[in-house]
């Protein structure tokens, strides 16, 4: 006997990226509509559709939603879920340089006096 159908729901940021994804397994439709989640699929398969959370990505698609580093994988567009490609990662998350701290640039400015002062044009 087969048990009730489940329905999928993703979260979508404002970049169109899949953030979150529940189930009607764990929360009613009305409650997962009134947070912005948006009706992707519907299974009958507990372990892929009612524990969507933690595994419908992973086990659809063969990725989980964030990857080694914490980038999201998946993009929702033309009413569909899709893998992002790695130029698009890199494009949405281009690497953020670290900005110096205040002693950081001391010891640049101090180490540059003295090889200023080794070289012979101190100022």
């Amino acid at each position: 006997m087969q048990e009730g159908i489940y329905k999928v729901y993703a979260h979508i940021n404002e970049k169109q990226l899949v953030d979150g994804i529940e189930s009607t397994a764990f929360f009613p439709e009305a409650d997962l509509e009134s947070r912005g989640y948006i009706h992707i699929d519907d299974g009958y398969d507990n372990a892929v559709y009612g524990h969507a959370q933690a595994n419908y990505l992973e086990m659809k698609y063969s990725q989980p939603m964030y990857d080694d580093v914490l980038q999201n994988n998946y993009i929702y567009e033309n009413e569909k879920i899709r893998r992002l490609t790695e130029e698009e990662k890199q494009e949405l998350f281009p690497p953020i340089e670290p900005e110096l701290s205040e002693q950081e640039r001391f010891n640049a400015a101090v180490l540059l006096e003295l090889a200023k002062l080794k070289a012979g044009d101190a100022v």
